[in-house]
């Protein structure tokens, strides 16, 4: 599993670290079904939708519980949380 951060908020215009780099792994065949959970201070639907839509397979807004991260990560490698 993969963790993208958001990196700092984005000027109007501009593509945050995290979409740029989740655009980046998913454009090459390795990183293709690599699973990747996006960790962001951006919780508005349209940044959670973006990030879904762009790739991600799951999305966690901070400040996140530690529990909840382990078990999407669980969800995703197919364990039970």
């Amino acid at each position: 599993v993969s963790l993208v951060g958001g990196g700092s908020i984005p000027k109007p215009g501009e593509v945050s670290l995290g979409y740029a780099l989740l655009a980046a792994m998913r454009s090459r065949p390795a990183w293709v079904d690599v699973p990747v959970i996006m960790l962001t201070s951006m919780g508005n639907e349209q940044n959670v939708l973006r990030g879904l839509r762009n790739g991600a397979d799951d999305y966690l807004v901070k400040p996140f519980r530690p529990a909840e991260l382990v078990a999407r990560i669980r969800k995703l490698l197919g364990r039970s949380a």
